[in-house]
C-alpha cells in the first residue's frame, strides 16, 4: 500500500490587528441630543414618529 502525502498548504502572513484611533469619544457621538425620556418610558410598540432620541 503506498501512502499518499498532500503537499503544504500555502498561508498567507499573519498580520497583527491595529486599533485604528477615529476620534474622541465626544467627536464621534455629537449625533446625540438631550432628551428627557429614556427608554423605559416608551411602552412596546410605540410608534417610531413618537420616539425622541437623545
Amino acid at each position: 500500500m503506498v501512502s499518499q502525502i498532500a503537499p503544504p498548504v500555502s498561508k498567507a502572513p499573519y498580520e497583527t490587528p491595529e486599533l485604528k484611533v477615529e476620534g474622541t469619544f465626544e467627536e464621534l457621538t455629537q449625533g446625540g441630543r438631550l432628551g428627557g425620556h429614556l427608554d423605559a418610558t416608551f411602552p412596546a410598540h410605540t410608534p417610531r414618529g413618537s420616539l425622541t432620541f437623545s
